[in-house]
């Protein structure tokens, strides 16, 4: 059985996190840690977690555990894996990885130096739709993927939130590229098959969240520092590219995440997995429907537990993780410089 402790109280625990730990067969929750300790208690009390802590330092010293699945704000992502790591514990950590392809770096080192396994929890790879479509990709069907076109936009976005943990920089790193683009980058450029990065030029504003505010979601705010709305373009070998909009809070009909995926044989539409395919002088669709049979978290905690077993090749490479992060850096750099940038 593998002990696990939780860092972090917030939404993406309460809604994702918890309910997916109960559906791992050889894994549970004993232990969640966060400076609010009303929300973790209210937490543990709702899904009977024996032991609460303030912070991941005591949590680790107090209680044995073998994983930390790490949900801190941004910022905290590399100073709490590195606690971990140091004191011997496997780390799934919710995207974005790092916020700078320094401390990504330096994760991944450790990770390497204390023989762990640590994984982030790009959970858009594990979806049906995904794992269909990749497979798809992968026995040529659509031919070469040159182009993708990645959309997160949201008309009033902004999560839910502690203390502006998702709308000041400093405590998040930047707004809806690095938080919802971690998850649009990672899924167009792993369907693409992970080619090397070449360079990335982005447009970031922040002319239309207020600066505090409140959604009909529940998200408040009185700090907003980070973009509103951005877009940008990777390039990679032989001319491919990987284009995205995302927004937090933009004037769009409606919020939409999914892509569109062109290839020299074919193009096809995600999530709703439509398949585009050449027809004379027009084009014909098809709309594959995969066997719904798992929830992505769920898969992807499996997933994680069974390289923590042995029992299973990373489907989510440490160096992929490292490079997202690099990709992202890339982008605000270009929106600060107004320049492309070499990745």
């Amino acid at each position: 059985m593998i002990n696990v402790g939780l860092v972090g109280a917030g939404k993406i625990v309460e809604t994702f996190h918890l309910p997916a730990w109960k559906q791992v067969p050889n894994a549970r929750v004993t232990a969640i840690c966060d400076p609010r300790l009303d929300a973790a208690t209210a937490l543990a009390t709702q899904h009977e977690i024996p032991r609460i802590y303030e912070s991941v330092q005591a949590m680790i010293a107090d209680t044995a555990i073998d994983a930390v699945d790490i949900c801190s704000p941004h910022r905290l992502h590399k100073d709490h894996a590195m606690v971990a790591l140091r004191a011997g514990l496997h780390c799934l950590i919710e995207k974005p990885f790092a916020t700078t392809s320094k401390d990504a770096l330096a994760i991944a080192a450790a990770a390497r130096a204390n023989d762990r396994v640590v994984m982030c929890a790009q959970h858009q790879r594990f979806r049906p739709p995904s794992m269909a479509l990749k497979k798809m990709i992968e026995a040529g069907d659509l031919g070469e993927i040159y182009s993708i076109r990645v959309d997160a936009m949201n008309a009033r976005g902004i999560p839910r939130q502690v203390g502006n943990s998702f709308t000041d920089a400093a405590i998040s790193g930047g707004g809806p590229l690095i938080d919802q683009g971690a998850h649009g980058i990672d899924l167009a450029w792993w369907l693409m098959g992970c080619p090397a990065p070449r360079t990335a030029f982005a447009v970031t504003s922040a002319v239309t969240a207020p600066k505090s505010g409140r959604t009909p979601s529940g998200a408040e705010w009185d700090v907003y520092t980070v973009e509103d709305f951005a877009t940008g373009i990777l390039t990679f070998a032989d001319q491919r590219s990987i284009t995205i909009h995302t927004s937090y809070y933009a004037h769009c009909r409606r919020d939409r995440f999914g892509c569109e995926v062109l290839g020299s044989a074919g193009g096809a539409v995600w999530p709703e997995l439509t398949i585009t395919r050449p027809d004379g002088d027009d084009v014909k669709t098809e709309t594959i429907h995969p066997h719904e049979d798992h929830l992505a978290s769920v898969e992807e905690l499996r997933h994680f537990t069974a390289l923590i077993s042995q029992d299973a090749s990373p489907l989510i490479p440490l160096e992929q993780s490292v490079t997202v992060v690099r990709m992202m850096e890339a982008l605000y750099r270009s929106a600060k410089t107004s320049k492309a940038v070499p990745i």
